[in-house]
């Protein structure tokens, strides 16, 4: 998928102007690695990888499951993932191992039907094939097998195919790596330098996993209860031990917040791109989180965030269970609310720099069409809307600010939305905790004494504008309302990431002004939601190609709430912001 947006900023599925990266996926799955224990017997699948002789960008992969009832079982095959189409022509010589078992097409060409007796095992043999030699490493390919002499990279939703179970089926995944050099790394999802594994699992657990191997530099950077492990490979600007020590701290600091010494297995990947400088992205996968970086990146605090906020996920939701899509702007939002604070406290960041990056959100969420979706119009148009998928990312953070500031004033600067976590963390030790509204306005009530539940049900339930408080930052901050230059494309922003061609294009836009015109071919650049930096676009119609360059503001400025310093700060002098736990 070509890069649409030049600066990118955190969210799931989504880019957008902010702090310079975006992550691209649904918060990881953390799994409880270790032997079968569930108590009806599960429906194995596994998985025997081995080189293939003589080609060094292919590995053959033997699939074997056990025969359903029925004669006839689906197989899925990798088809499209985060832009990019028809992985299935990575899968090569797809053949049957067993007696009696025939492979069918279907209309669909990432959709086979197996026929085999109606007991057994059903044995297929593949080879997948890497397809991206000699091309960069940028614009989403790294989501595409990537196979080499060198090391392998893959996605379980790009690379394996899979028996069409039931979702709600007990599975056990056994894998085996067969023939692999003894001296080079291997990890995944499940466990680091097994060649043999075994464990519980479900098809989505599996799809959203990643494994590697080769010269993939690995270090563990934590351990309590579980592991959690560094990778990376190639060449950086800084040393292991410095991405290392900032993994270390940032974990430290989030163990603090929560006060829970216990963690869980996963694996952190900083996967080096052919990417422009800036351009950093994000997956969060199965018990693992990969970070797509620049390889001329200087220093790993550039991404720091990204990693803050994907580490706060091991807590939140991972140690609870989530009730739906509805709570985004809880799991999201105060996550990305928290991937800031935690970069304050340990001064990774400054008082300016915090203060700013609250402002571009605020100025985000009241510029975005989206703002006053109710969550459940959220939840149906997220998947293909940009500004519905980045909203609940804007609302939980401003209602982080929020009730931080409501819970500081109630008790006297006594707590913070610190104590929350920590009662609702404390609350899912002694019970069952689905996350739900109920359960954190809960929270907050114990903690403070305030409720909440109709302010939430206003802004998130109902979508009602969330207006942040005049104390939201602090006394390092005063509250102003300015009139700002508002973001407009001026066309279809969803239309052109889909389908690469400029559609509803609006001509009283400046994009129009410039030359932007319906049918227009994207063949390059891209911009960013800041309607002061200029968006530069290479184009192709019948004329050709060239190249269009435009503000991507509105005709009419908006009128948006602001914070402004009012003590002269530096980064060592933060006794304004102990709301933030800050001292």
């Amino acid at each position: 998928m070509q890069t649409l947006w030049r600066d990118m900023r955190h969210g799931a599925r989504m880019l957008f102007k902010g702090l310079g990266f975006t992550l691209i996926a649904s918060p990881a799955l953390t799994l409880g690695i270790g032997a079968n224990t569930a108590a009806e017997k599960s429906m194995l699948i596994s998985y025997a990888i081995s080189p293939v002789s003589g080609n060094r960008h292919a590995i053959r992969v033997d699939l074997s499951f056990d025969a359903a009832s029925n004669q006839n079982t689906k197989i899925i095959l990798p088809s499209s993932w985060s832009g990019q189409r028809e992985l299935y022509r990575c899968v090569t010589n797809l053949k049957s191992e067993s007696p009696g078992v025939f492979i069918e097409d279907t209309d669909r060409p990432s959709i086979k039907v197996v026929t085999h007796p109606r007991v057994g095992k059903v044995t297929l043999s593949y080879e997948l094939v890497s397809d991206v030699e000699g091309r960069p490493l940028k614009n989403g390919i790294y989501n595409r097998p990537i196979i080499n002499d060198q090391f392998f990279y893959l996605l379980g939703n790009t690379s394996f195919i899979l028996p069409d179970f039931p979702g709600g089926e007990p599975l056990t995944f056994s894998l085996n790596w067969i023939g692999f050099n003894p001296d080079r790394s291997l990890a995944n999802s499940f466990g680091v330098g097994k060649t043999s594994q075994r464990f519980d699992a479900s098809l989505e657990e599996f799809k959203k996993a990643v494994f590697i191997g080769g010269d993939f530099r690995l270090q563990k950077f934590q351990e309590a209860e579980g592991s959690l492990w560094m990778a990376t490979r190639d060449k950086w600007p800084f040393s292991d031990d410095e991405l290392r020590a900032l993994l270390f701290r940032l974990h430290g600091e989030e163990r603090r917040i929560w006060q829970d010494d216990s963690a869980r297995y996963s694996l952190f990947i900083v996967f080096p791109t052919d990417e422009e400088l800036g351009n950093i992205n994000g997956e969060a996968r199965t018990a693992a989180f990969s970070l797509y970086a620049p390889r001329q990146t200087k220093n790993p605090t550039q991404f720091a965030q990204l990693l803050a906020h994907e580490m706060f996920h091991l807590w939140n939701p991972h140690r609870f269970e989530m009730q739906d899509e509805r709570l985004y702007w809880f799991t999201e939002g105060v996550t990305d609310f928290y991937g800031h604070v935690v970069l304050l406290r340990l001064g990774i960041r400054g008082t300016d720099e915090f203060i700013r990056a609250a402002n571009g959100i605020i100025r985000e969420y009241y510029g975005s069409s989206a703002k006053n979706l109710p969550v459940e119009q959220m939840i149906i148009l997220r998947r293909t809307n940009n500004s519905a998928e980045k909203l609940p990312y804007q609302q939980g953070f401003l209602m982080a600010l929020n009730l931080n500031a409501q819970i500081w004033d109630a008790t006297k600067g006594k707590r913070s939305l610190d104590d929350v976590m920590r009662e609702l963390l404390r609350r899912g030790r002694t019970k069952r905790l689905v996350l739900s509204t109920k359960e954190i306005a809960a929270a907050i009530l114990a903690v403070s004494g305030i409720g909440v539940s109709g302010q939430i049900d206003e802004a998130i339930g109902r979508g009602m504008t969330i207006q942040p408080a005049p104390n939201a930052l602090g006394a390092c901050a005063a509250a102003t309302l300015q009139a700002l230059p508002v973001f407009d494309a001026g066309f279809d922003l969803d239309e052109l990431s889909r389908s690469k061609v400029f559609a509803k294009v609006n001509p009283k836009s400046t994009a129009y002004a410039a030359g932007i015109r319906e049918g227009q071919k994207w063949v390059g650049g891209g911009m960013t939601i800041d309607p002061t930096v200029s968006a530069e676009f290479e184009i192709e119609d019948s004329a050709g190609r060239r190249k269009i360059v435009f503000y991507p503001v509105a005709a009419e400025r908006l009128s948006v709430p602001q914070f402004a310093i009012v003590q002269a700060l530096t980064n060592n002098r933060s006794d304004c912001l102990t709301q933030f736990g800050v001292k």
